[in-house]
């Protein structure tokens, strides 16, 4: 399998800087498509820029999406979802 086969896509992201680092990651991997589906800050972002060093090309073509359907619909085979759940309760303090 190529690596012009596979996306990476982020889910509800936080912070730029995960981006940048993520992007930094696929250019390390010879991986080129990233998909962000409803990011949680204001895109594009500079930070992101800042941080994935030479896969600026690959935070410039990042394809942003509002649900992970719209996301993986060209997709026949979805692999490793994850995500960090937590709560900002006082009570859990």
């Amino acid at each position: 399998m190529s690596s012009n086969n596979i996306s990476i896509i982020l889910v509800d992201t936080q912070l730029p800087e995960n981006i940048g680092l993520v992007a930094r990651s696929m250019y390390n991997f010879g991986f080129s498509d990233l998909r962000l589906v409803n990011p949680k800050l204001d895109w594009p972002s500079e930070k992101a820029h800042a941080v994935s060093v030479d896969a600026k090309s690959i935070i410039e073509s990042a394809k942003v999406y509002t649900t992970l359907r719209e996301a993986i619909s060209d997709s026949t085979l979805s692999i490793a979802y994850t995500c960090l759940l937590y709560t900002s309760d006082a009570a859990d303090e």
